[in-house]
């Protein structure tokens, strides 16, 4: 039965909520329709003159390439002498816009070169073959290279070793370069084009290039047109240019994103994508296309609007009138609601509590006070009872837990095969440290240690199985279902490395370095134990397989090894691997090959790439017994690289005691 002033209170209230909420809404989300048909509007229109500008501007490289190639192969122009040959293109610098260098390579590695400086004209050549050292001669007004010649440099210069004669001498069609140094200096991109004679033999390769700082101020003037953000990518997602105001943006990382997301629709379709980002409070509305630059290479622009310096106006409006009617609501209603709310306000709480209690979510939550003394009991009750199961999730993996609570079943003791991929790791010389330290300093270390680890397990999906001591491992894919989880788990272990290099040295000069072993298998995964008590773990070859691994970072001195199931499951990653043995681990017979995980591909700098790829070489030549080959390769990384330092040992003592016949490169350490 309801009260009279109840009925009444409730009738008022839909009276009111339903006439000024009805206003309200369409007033919203017509506004904000109109606000995004706006913006769709002007994102194609900048999008279309962005493209269109980014096109003329490298579209003078298929025309200078085509035209100095027919001229070359029909005697127009000749290559005999490179001064002269330079010379005649050094003409066609100052018409065109842009261009830094035109130059050719020819196929016996001298170099014909004009570079359009701020403050002269020049040309560069090397006239020996084989690529002598390239010299450069300063123009007169006249356009004729003034004597003597100026050296660039010492070494030899051979332009069949250039990025833009490489890409383009086993083709036919114009070809472009990803960004690389410049010799003389700067950073850009080219496009290139072989030329052949009527044999098909090749005479050489013109190439046009483009400072990316030139494009960029290129940018910066087509930005004030269009009033927005410009930034060009590569079809591959990678960052070409970006106009001023887009070069520092913090959140430019975001768009990278969104292009690399969707390149293949852009290119494919032709079709425009318009997304919304948010960044340090402020909205930003991001729309890309594809561009067709020379040669069939694809360049993805995209033009980035302020939402608040575009649409503010109109949004302040449309705020101001929600504001309004709220405020008109609330004063209607907050006397008819006060009454209600003292009663049904706790209770909710209280409702609301013990369903994330439910879900085993136990982040404390302060409940409100109530003048009523059952509710208030109920309150107190929940709150000691959640404090209580928050004391006890410590103790176990919160994930299993949960899970358990949603299927509303009884735990039991059992398993099921699935696939799982697992971290052990161990902090390299803690035992030797605890022993010179009081039992509180090491404890705080390892607690810091465990959290660094524990909140980069947790951020990727995974679930701390148990503490070993100084170590601990985790399971990814289990208990919940995880995509991925190869590559999660190589990021939580790269995450955790990254917190451990930002710890300042404790007490004794200790910094925590840990090693980590990473393995994916099919394991048996599920509740171990005795009828009474049992904790939930994964057990099988492939788990004791993993703590061998993390083991092996004491023979190699590395922080991270994988095995060959994980490295390839999470090749897609974007991750910087290097295959770094052969080894059959103490209690296996079988070979395994096992990789070092060195970091992210896009984060390498050019120490990781150059080890990656010559300890890789000589790997090849230590397998194939070509040990003098492999111990040359290993001697130039012994500086910087503990394992290079490793095998080259190993080689060495090979010296002393030959390998038998039947070798085949496999390790076979003595000790877990």
């Amino acid at each position: 039965m309801f009260s009279f002033r109840s009925l009444l209170i409730g009738l008022f209230v839909s009276l009111i909520l339903v006439s000024t909420g009805s206003v309200t809404w369409l007033s919203h989300s017509g506004t904000n329709l109109a606000i995004r048909e706006l913006a769709i509007g002007q994102i194609n229109a900048s999008l279309d003159s962005a493209s269109n500008q980014v096109r003329e501007f490298f579209d003078p490289a298929s025309r200078i390439l085509s035209t100095l190639s027919e001229n070359l192969q029909f005697g127009a122009l000749v290559a005999a002498d490179p001064v002269m040959l330079a010379t005649k293109i050094a003409r066609l610098l100052p018409f065109e816009r842009g261009i830094s260098w035109i130059s050719f390579g020819y196929s016996d590695g001298r170099f014909a070169g004009a570079q359009n400086g701020q403050e002269h004209q020049s040309i560069h050549v090397s006239s020996t073959d084989f690529g002598g050292p390239l010299v450069e001669y300063r123009l007169n007004r006249e356009g004729l290279p003034l004597q003597p010649p100026k050296p660039v440099r010492d070494e030899r210069f051979d332009a069949r070793s250039r990025p833009w004669f490489v890409a383009a001498e086993d083709s036919n069609a114009i070809c472009w370069t990803e960004p690389y140094e410049f010799y003389g200096g700067g950073r850009g991109v080219a496009a290139s084009l072989a030329v052949r004679n009527w044999l098909g033999d090749l005479i050489g390769v013109f190439s046009v290039d483009f400072l990316l700082s030139d494009i960029s101020a290129y940018l910066t003037r087509i930005q004030k047109v269009t009033q927005s953000g410009i930034v060009i990518f590569l079809e591959d997602g990678k960052l070409l240019a970006a106009s001023e105001e887009m070069a520092d943006a913090t959140y430019l990382w975001e768009i990278q994103k969104i292009a690399v997301e969707n390149a293949s629709k852009l290119v494919e379709s032709g079709a425009s994508v318009v997304k919304e980002i948010q960044s340090d409070g402020e909205a930003y509305i991001v729309g890309m296309q594809a561009t067709k630059i020379v040669g069939g290479v694809h360049g993805i622009s995209a033009v980035v609007l302020n939402r608040q310096k575009t649409f503010g106006a109109i949004e302040q409006t449309l705020r101001i009138s929600t504001y309004t009617a709220g405020f008109a609501i609330v004063l209607s209603l907050v006397v008819a609601i006060m009454l209600a709310r003292r009663i049904a306000n706790p209770l909710r709480l209280v409702t609301q509590e013990l369903r994330r209690i439910e879900r085993f979510e136990l982040a404390p939550v302060a409940l409100p006070r109530s003048s009523i003394r059952e509710v208030q009991i109920l309150s107190e009750a929940v709150t000691r009872m959640r404090d209580s199961l928050q004391s006890f999730s410590h103790y176990v993996p919160v994930d299993i837990v949960r899970d358990l609570l949603q299927s509303g079943s009884v735990a039991t003791p059992g398993g099921l095969r699935q696939k799982v991929s697992v971290l052990f790791c161990d902090v390299e010389g803690f035992t030797g440290y605890a022993e010179k330290v009081s039992p509180e300093v090491s404890v705080k270390t390892l607690t810091e240690y465990f959290e660094i680890f524990g909140r980069a397990i947790h951020n990727h999906g995974g679930v701390i199985d148990k503490f070993l001591g100084d170590g601990m491992m985790a399971l990814f894919n289990a208990p919940s279902a995880l995509d991925h989880h190869p590559a999660e788990a190589c990021r939580a272990a790269l995450q955790a490395r990254r917190g451990l290099a930002g710890l300042m040295p404790l007490d004794g000069n200790f910094v925590p370095r840990v090693r980590v072993g990473i393995h994916t298998c099919e394991a048996l995964v599920g509740n171990v134990g005795t009828a009474e008590r049992f904790s939930y773990t994964a057990i099988g070859d492939g788990v004791n397989l993993c703590s061998r691994l993390e083991g092996l970072n004491k023979v190699y001195g590395t922080w991270i090894i994988a095995s060959s199931a994980t490295a390839q499951a999470a090749a897609g990653g974007g991750f910087l691997w290097r295959l770094l043995d052969r080894v059959a681990v103490v209690g296996r017979e079988e070979p395994l090959e096992i990789y070092e995980l060195m970091g992210f591909a896009t984060e390498a700098n050019a120490d990781q790439q150059m080890i990656s790829r010559n300890y890789q070489e000589a790997l090849d030549f230590y397998f194939r017994r070509e040990f003098t080959k492999a111990a040359s390769l290993f001697e130039t990384l012994v500086a910087i690289d503990p394992p290079s330092r490793v095998m080259l040992q190993r080689i060495r003592s090979m010296d002393v005691i030959p390998p038998n016949l039947d070798w085949n490169g496999v390790f076979k350490p003595s000790t877990k």
